[in-house]
């Protein structure tokens, strides 16, 4: 299983609607193979938020955990971890669309971006 990573959301709101999140992941970018060197740079970051993600059916169980306990406990550290992992299975990334994704980098390339 790839390197996930728990990340505090003391000072992190929810990049759509600035409300709290309950937790947020680092996970390995989708489209992208790092090596241990580059592990870090190819890292996408992750929120659950619970107004931004209760319709998503991948959540819904992370956020139905959260609903009842207030924090990771001894206790429930292991039906968490479950929780957690059947979730980030279960992410659904935009797909690459490689067509617009080389124009752009061509476009790029060609000063189009400045």
């Amino acid at each position: 299983m790839p390197k996930i990573e728990v990340v505090s959301t003391d000072d992190l709101p929810c990049h759509r609607c600035q409300g709290r999140l309950y937790l947020a992941v680092r996970v390995p970018h989708p489209y992208q193979q790092p090596t241990p060197e580059s592990q870090a740079s190819f890292a996408v970051l992750v929120p659950l938020c619970p107004a931004c993600d209760a319709e998503s059916p991948a959540a819904q169980s992370l956020l139905a955990f959260f609903a009842i306990h207030e924090c990771v406990s001894d206790g429930t550290l292991a039906l968490f971890g479950e929780l957690l992992r059947r979730w980030i299975s279960e992410l659904e990334y935009p797909r690459l669309d490689v067509e617009i994704y080389e124009s752009e980098i061509e476009q790029w390339m060609n000063g189009g971006f400045d």
